[in-house]
């Protein structure tokens, strides 16, 4: 439920970004939309979803929003190459060691432990007291990036 509501949400903010972009005139349709809209903060309020986990699902979603921002601009970055080998030995791309930056920057106040693909190692989050942990590959299949 929760990838399918993600899903929803980032259908409907790219759907309101071109409505905006195209700057339709008709007020109505633009109320139509805006009353279609289930965000997943509405959807988890909605289903009673417990604050703490909440807060850690809402900024797994922002970390998603904001990696999918930076795929957009996927053909610019072609000239950063900054690759590297990952733990499990696989090719490193620029845009792992980045969604890796964004997802990290995100979460990791939301929760007592982060570990991710990209990394070697567990992150804890010694400094408040987090009931939840979270595992991630950030950017899974970032090698058919340039296909």
């Amino acid at each position: 439920k929760f990838q399918r509501a993600l899903l929803e949400t980032q259908f409907q903010v790219e759907k309101k970004r071109i409505a905006s972009a195209a700057k339709t005139t008709t007020s109505s349709s633009e109320k139509e939309i805006e009353n279609t809209i289930t965000t997943l903060s509405d959807y988890l309020i909605e289903n009673k979803v417990e604050e703490e986990l909440m807060d850690v699902l809402l900024a797994t979603g922002e970390a998603c929003s904001q990696i999918s921002k930076e795929l957009r601009l996927l053909p610019l970055m072609e000239q950063i190459k900054e690759e590297s080998i990952n733990i499990q030995g696989e090719e490193q791309k620029s845009m792992d060691i980045i969604a890796n930056y964004i997802f990290l920057t995100c979460v990791k106040s939301k929760v007592a432990a982060c570990a991710s693909e990209e990394v070697d190692s567990v992150l804890y989050n010694h400094e408040e007291d987090r009931g939840y942990e979270i595992a991630f590959d950030p950017l899974d299949g970032s090698s058919n990036l340039d296909v």
